[in-house]
């Protein structure tokens, strides 16, 4: 009789199938002296009321194990107590010891492209960041990535790819309320004439990593494979320009092996090439970073949004995401957006985006583009050469250069 396992995190979940069993193991602490503890809770799968014992348990002593068995088997009488005490001490101090098993990567196997979760935003299995100033809108942006992975909705009019299946987000919310997220999140099911939407939530003041083992136990219990954490300077905790917060944060998240989606913020300094607020470890750990931007008229209740790619490292860089928000009373409204059509976005797009951009209005030579764009004459003629090779841009007889579809009008 062999249990079947699932770990996450730190946690250890056990079920014997053949007794209908299932233990839950959490806490595991080595200590000074060598002993190593851990919490663990017993569970009949049989039995209209499933709890049988909840106790800390010395995985090295055989003393207490044998008193545990007793004690099991007086509350719920069973033969196999002392075979289950066994393997679950044995199984448990062997993950607890080895981590990550050896595995070896190969060219004689079939390789597979890095996988999306949600594409273009969340690659899967893998922390990606979204930052941007307060009021960017990256909470409801992230609800509507919950909504889009739970449902799953692979016909949504945003255009984002989806999962097949239903994936459970956990909302991990360091700044907020229950009531509030809660109220969001009716507003976007409004907004877009949804069935009914729930997703795991949980308010959070501890620093992650030191929540560790409570938070292992939610994931296993709700099955969440998407992580969305609100926000990162929160979940950190300590000195955010200090290394060590970092790493441990990147460390933690990483064992529990889910899709991750993490807010951030940045600073206020009025700089184009914007950046996570913190250590540079935010940056480095983030294997995608999005930057968000708003435009919004003093007393208009509509925002436009816009998500610039800034890193990714296994594909390419995604053009700019504009989403539009349009607020009422009771629900958010949401669709896509071109973002190039938006002054407010225009300084965060790529010069290559900035020259298509102003050639929409009328042919341009060189000087009046690098003029214009305040750029020097140099980057514009080699940005303008790679857009040519491209087939977007065409240079005409005047020495004039246009856009390759405006070609036969002119």
């Amino acid at each position: 009789m062999k249990p079947e396992i699932k770990r996450v995190g730190t946690n250890f979940e056990f079920y014997w199938k053949e007794v209908q069993i299932q233990a839950t193991v959490q806490n595991i602490h080595q200590h000074r002296d060598g002993r190593i503890t851990a919490e663990v809770l017993f569970k009949s799968l049989a039995e209209i009321h499933p709890h049988i014992l909840q106790t800390q348990i010395n995985l090295l002593s055989e003393r207490s194990k044998s008193a545990i068995a007793k004690r099991l088997n007086e509350t719920y009488p069973l033969n196999e107590w002392d075979s289950i005490i066994e393997q679950l001490c044995v199984l448990t101090l062997e993950g607890y010891r080895e981590g990550e098993p050896l595995q070896f990567i190969s060219t004689e196997e079939e390789a597979k492209p890095p996988e999306y979760l949600i594409k273009p935003l969340i690659p899967l299995n893998l922390p990606t960041t979204i930052f941007g100033l307060p009021g960017t809108m990256k909470s409801y942006i992230a609800l509507l990535c919950a909504t889009l992975s739970t449902l799953p909705w692979d016909d949504n009019p945003l255009g984002f790819t989806t999962p097949k299946e239903s994936t459970p987000a956990l909302y991990l919310d360091y700044e907020s309320s229950r009531d509030l997220m809660s109220w969001r999140l009716k507003r976007l099911q409004k907004g877009f004439d949804l069935p009914s939407l729930f997703s795991p939530y949980r308010r959070c003041s501890m620093p992650f990593a030191d929540d560790l083992q409570e938070i292992s136990k939610i994931v296993l219990e709700t099955g969440a494979k998407l992580i969305i954490i609100d926000s990162l300077g929160g979940a950190c905790g300590g000195d955010i320009y200090a290394p060590e917060p970092a790493l441990r944060f990147f460390s933690a998240l990483r064992t529990l092996n889910c899709t991750s989606l993490i807010l951030a913020h940045t600073s206020k300094e009025a700089s184009k090439d914007k950046s996570i607020i913190g250590t540079v470890y935010f940056t480095a750990y983030s294997r995608q970073i999005w930057f968000s931007k708003v435009s919004q008229e003093t007393g208009e209740n509509e925002v436009s949004v816009a998500l610039f790619h800034q890193k990714s490292n296994e594909d390419k860089l995604s053009p700019p995401i504009g989403l539009h928000f349009v607020f009422s009373e009771d629900e958010v409204a949401v669709k896509r957006q071109d973002v190039q059509g938006i002054a407010a976005f225009l300084e965060q797009l790529s010069l290559s985006q900035k020259i298509l951009e102003i050639l929409k209005e009328s042919p341009m030579t060189l000087s009046e583009m690098a003029d214009t764009l305040e750029a020097s004459r140099n980057v514009m003629g080699v940005t303008l050469a790679r857009l040519k090779s491209k087939g977007q841009v065409v240079k005409l007889s005047e020495k004039k250069w246009a856009l390759k579809a405006q070609e036969e009008f002119i």
